[in-house]
């Protein structure tokens, strides 16, 4: 029943579509034209025939065979340097916004974009800057925290299951920042401030800076480029500091606040965690060179980022009227007492440090193209923690110093990549290549935590020993990939890819024996695009993908968050696996005015799936899974350079079977909202440019249980409607002054912490 249901609602959604007599071309290629003649060409001028529009420029390279977006498979989208130009970009995953089928995070400040979902799949894309893998053992990405929007040429999303290509990891799809080389001698600098209109509310004292220097020498053979980025803020108090209604510490005080958690626990509010004061660096170094029939590109890029948390406040006030913080004589009935001493446990300091180097070679011989690619990132990181060290009820903690912990972790990540694709004529077909290679990963994880005499100094004396874990991982797959032209309007692709893992090396301090986890899989994927008219794609594509857990899901040590939930790793978790279709109609308008229509069924059915069990503890492996839903978007050139952008994706989830825990049956699964949408309207005519946004997500649930029905309260995740403004000109030639307003509406709403309220943040550029 519940499959003839599903069939239905997608045959009924492609009906849908093919009754909206849209004929269009892609705006996207538009996109990927230089800005400089975009700017000069007049719309009404834009009329061309319809077979140059078959013929885009924009190239998927994320789907390893550089693909325009109608060869493509499934859903893909180009995101170019105008069109993140033309939004506010607080943070690098706002360059992800509006784009359908994908939540990007929504944090307080600093983003080390750990979380993001693509059809309702968390944390399953690939994420790659310049072709290059960054996620590792623990699902990380840190060197996209600091990455500076300006730096970017595109980014490209690709959909649907990808291990076919890429191995464990690619679930949902994924995505690759691609960042600019220059044509010619061109500096670029930017420089800009900003500040909520309401005190505490946003980043404080945002400045945010750019710059990059390079050149095309040689006749252009030669490319270099150099660029640094850094952005810093005194943050905004995010985090409340929370005890329930028996604690000790309201004894004698008064101030408190009555509150909730997320699961309706009645609790106290007795102040705030301080400021996440931030900074962050980002250095990179590009060297680029074509020989006659071959390319050679390497890159170096360093990344840092560090925060602290400043200015804890007290609601509490003692008998005198003065501010009280307790002190560790406090306690309570509730063994799970999130209280921080002197407001500051488990929201700490944090440095990190992460090194890519890369080398690609790429040889064109007369009868085939040939890949290869090395690259190594080393990531260090430190986490001090002001919870009191060996014995936190005779610590001497406070906020400015004392006994604590600190976590030093290590991560590191070898892959070699090599593929090939050789092209061959097949009876009268248009074309046909064959797409193989291999792929060798290997990735580690070490992590200790220690007793630190100072948990203000990163550099403290170290007083004793608290855990240790660790762990590597091998990664070795072969796939075969045969992509054809069959027709001028027929493209298929079908292959998959074989991948043994290897999971060894696997230590913990608070186990005698750790086993060896290994797994081989294989991952098949078939697709076909249609083209009925010039100006109409139908796309279809099916597919198999896995993930393996990750080394924290694996061996995390017991601890807990700052909203009292409980973890704990589970060394017994299996990968996770997908099966996933989609279909979809992609329909284009030649006119005056061009613009495109797309819609997309997906369905994937997952199991294995992992998940944290009500009362927190350790995850587990649950049983099947189904998540499917529509994506569609509207992008459309109106007349006086404006143009319009609308986005909307419906997704259901649900846990059909799950012998670990059978009461969490028939419940939506964490982290997926049903309704995404976006819309924009925008404007640029070479001189003036602009934007006004709005984006609304409804409320998804953090809990298996979907216990977690209350809103506005720390540790939420609640739904929103944002609005965003962005405004600018260019001026002088060289120079451009942009002034952007976030959350104009000032709208209140908690995405664990609570989130950014209304604030401005003004620049200015130039470009030499």
């Amino acid at each position: 029943m519940h499959t003839t249901t599903t069939y239905k609602l997608a045959l009924s959604t492609l009906l849908t579509a093919s009754f909206i007599n849209l004929q269009a071309q892609d705006l996207q290629t538009q996109d990927s034209q230089p800005q400089d003649s975009q700017r000069n060409e007049s719309s009404q001028d834009t009329k061309l025939p319809n077979e140059v529009y078959r013929l885009q420029t924009a190239k998927v390279s994320a789907s390893k065979s550089a693909l325009t977006l109608e060869e493509a498979p499934g859903n893909a989208t180009i995101i170019t340097d105008k069109q993140i130009h033309l939004r506010p970009n607080s943070k690098i995953s706002d360059t992800l916004r509006g784009i359908e089928g994908i939540r990007q995070s929504k944090s307080r400040g600093l983003d080390t974009f750990d979380s993001i979902t693509i059809r309702g799949i968390q944390n399953g894309a690939m994420i790659m800057i310049d072709g290059v893998i960054l996620n590792d053992l623990n699902n990380n990405t840190k060197l996209i925290t600091a990455l500076n929007p300006s730096d970017l040429a595109q980014v490209e999303v690709i959909r649907g299951p990808f291990s076919n290509l890429y191995g464990s990891g690619a679930l949902s799809g994924a995505i690759n920042f691609v960042t600019s080389m220059p044509q010619d001698f061109e500096i670029k600098a930017s420089l800009g401030y900003g500040n909520p209109f309401l005190k505490d509310t946003a980043q404080q004292n945002l400045v945010r800076g750019f710059f990059s220097i390079g050149d095309a020498l040689l006749d252009k053979k030669l490319k270099l480029k150099l660029s640094y980025a850094f952005s810093a803020s005194q943050g905004y108090p995010a985090d409340s500091a929370f005890v329930y209604p028996n604690d000790s510490i309201l004894a004698n005080t008064t101030g408190a606040l009555d509150s909730q958690t997320k699961d309706g626990v009645p609790i106290k509010i007795v102040g705030d965690m301080g400021k996440q004061a931030y900074q962050t660096h980002d250095i990179k170094l590009k060297g680029q060179y074509d020989f006659e029939n071959a390319k050679l590109e390497v890159g170096e890029y360093f990344n840092l980022y560090a925060y602290d948390h400043t200015n804890q406040k007290s609601y509490l006030k003692d008998s005198q009227g003065n501010p009280f913080y307790g002190d560790n004589s406090n306690t309570s009935t509730n063994a799970n007492r999130p209280l921080p001493i002197y407001f500051g446990i488990n929201i700490g300091k944090e440095k990190s440090y992460t090194n890519l180097a890369y080398i690609g070679y790429q040889h064109y011989f007369s009868a085939m193209e040939l890949h290869i690619k090395y690259s190594r990132i080393d990531t260090w990181r430190w986490f001090n923690n002001p919870d009191g060290g060996a014995n936190a009820l005779h610590a001497n903690t406070t906020i400015n110093g004392g006994a604590g912990s600190q976590q030093q972790d290590k991560f590191t990540q070898n892959n070699l990549d090599i593929f090939a694709s050789v092209p061959f004529e097949f009876a009268n077909t248009k074309s046909q290549e064959i797409l193989f290679g291999a792929q060798i990963r290997q990735l580690g994880i070490s992590s200790s935590a220690h007793i630190i005499t100072n948990w203000k100094d990163f550099s403290s004396t170290q007083s004793g020993f608290k855990s240790s874990q660790g762990g590597k991982s091998l990664v070795a797959g072969a796939f075969l990939q045969w992509q054809s032209q069959w027709l001028e309007s027929l493209y298929t692709s079908i292959g998959g890819r074989y991948d043994y893992w290897l999971g060894y090396d696997y230590y913990t301090s608070s186990a005698d024996i750790v086993k060896n986890n290994a797994k081989s899989q294989f991952s098949p994927k078939a697709t076909i695009n249609y083209l009925p008219t010039s100006t109409t794609t139908l796309k279809a594509s099916v597919g198999q993908a896995f993930r393996t857990p990750t080394i924290s899901q694996l061996f995390q040590s017991p601890r807990t968050y700052t909203d009292g939930t409980k973890i704990a790793g589970n060394p017994n978790l299996a990968p996770e696996n997908a099966t996933s279709f989609d279909i979809g109609l992609e329909q284009k308008i030649p006119a005056t005015y061009r613009g495109i229509f797309k819609i997309y069924y997906f369905h994937t059915n997952l199991s294995n799936v992992i998940y944290t069990p009500a009362n927190g503890s350790m995850p587990l492996n649950g049983g099947r899974a189904l998540i499917n839903g529509i994506e569609t978007s509207y992008k459309q050139e109106l007349p006086l350079h404006f143009g319009v952008l609308v986005t909307y994706t419906y997704t259901h989830s649900k846990m059909l079977k799950n012998p670990s825990d059978t009461s969490i049956e028939g419940k939506r699964l964490v982290g997926i909202p049903e309704h995404l949408a976006f819309g924009q309207i925008y404007y640029d005519d070479g001189r003036f440019f602009g934007s006004f946004g709005v984006e609304y997500m409804s409320k998804p649930f953090s809990r298996a249980d979907n216990a977690d029905t209350i809103s506005k309260v720390y540790g939420a995740t609640d739904s929103y409607v944002l609005a965003d403004v962005r405004l600018g000109a260019h001026f002088a030639k060289h120079y451009e002054v942009s002034l952007d307003f976030s959350n104009i509406f000032n709208h209140k709403y908690y995405s664990y912490y609570l989130a950014p309220g209304a604030s401005f943040y003004l620049q200015l550029a130039a470009k030499f």
